[in-house]
């Protein structure tokens, strides 16, 4: 006959591996695709119009109370970066090392001027696409593009 105690250690072994699990799902989301971006931004369209003009009017590299909670309701882990020509990108997906080694960054951006000045225009993001320091953006909408840059 097994040991209740032996039960018991396992159930709560178990318990511990889930809640680990759980909570590493919650820091390290998985990296979102394009289809992802895409599905996101259809679903968050007004919202997305009206955080960039929020941005683009107080873009002092930090965000006002306003455009982080509208921000968060999007996407809790989304960053935001805003170029001094108005282009605004909503960084949704980091994956690698930022300090140490290669990273991918994933996205929605806005480009309010010449999308060929940010980076190469494509038809589909691809795995590819790994030339470093290169931007690739796949429009989706008028000035609105999903992107994916890999740096060093």
């Amino acid at each position: 006959m097994v040991n209740r105690r032996w039960i018991m250690i396992g159930v709560a072994g178990f318990l511990a591996l889930v809640l680990v699990l759980i909570t590493w799902r919650w820091l390290f989301p998985p990296f979102p695709d394009e289809q992802h971006v895409v599905t996101l931004y259809a679903a968050h369209e007004e919202e997305f119009a009206a955080l960039t003009k929020m941005i683009q009017n107080h873009c002092a590299g930090q965000l006002t109370p306003e455009a982080a909670a509208a921000a968060s309701r999007i996407d809790r882990r989304m960053r935001i970066a805003c170029d001094y020509d108005g282009t605004v990108r909503f960084i949704l997906g980091v994956r690698g090392l930022m300090t140490i080694g290669p990273e991918q960054i994933i996205g929605l951006t806005y480009v309010p001027g010449d999308p060929e000045r940010k980076g190469s225009v494509v038809t589909a993001l691809g795995p590819h696409m790994q030339d470093v320091g290169n931007v690739y953006l796949r429009q989706v909408d008028n000035h609105w593009y999903v992107f994916t840059q890999n740096t060093d």
